[in-house]
């Protein structure tokens, strides 16, 4: 074997543990860069997700990820991969009992709780952080 080809094979192997070493396995990795909206969905998450979808542009805005958990499966707008012990380490961190709309600041703390998602209520939790009101005067 040829020193470029074990160069190689050692590149591509470091690429594929790096990726799997970035799975998303609890909302740690979000912290500084995100705010996160965790719901805990009993009923059918479509009119959910819809809502989710429609208001994308101004969840973006804000740097809002959300994780929405039906029956333990999981839907998001986060785009990178999430490891299957996720929805577990979620639900141990901001239980589904305590609240079925989880907000959690860039900071990592809970922001707010509810039980039912209201965005309205949500945009102004946010707008009024000291951390989002820097990030709309520049």
């Amino acid at each position: 074997m040829a020193l470029s080809d074990w160069l190689c094979g050692l590149t591509l192997m470091g690429v594929s543990i790096s990726a799997q070493a970035e799975k998303l396995e609890t909302l740690a990795s979000l912290q500084w860069s995100a705010r996160v909206i965790v719901v805990w969905s009993e009923q059918d998450p479509r009119a959910t997700i819809d809502l989710l979808n429609q208001e994308q542009a101004y969840l973006d805005e804000r740097h809002v990820v959300w994780f929405v958990v039906h029956k333990a499966k999981l839907l998001s707008n986060y785009g990178g991969e999430i490891a299957p012990n996720f929805v577990a380490n979620l639900n141990r961190m901001y239980p589904q009992e305590k609240g079925a709309v989880w907000l959690i600041g860039k900071d990592g703390g809970v922001k707010q709780t509810a039980q039912a998602l209201n965005l309205d209520a949500i945009y102004g939790q946010i707008d009024a952080m000291p951390m989002r009101q820097r990030e709309m005067q520049r």
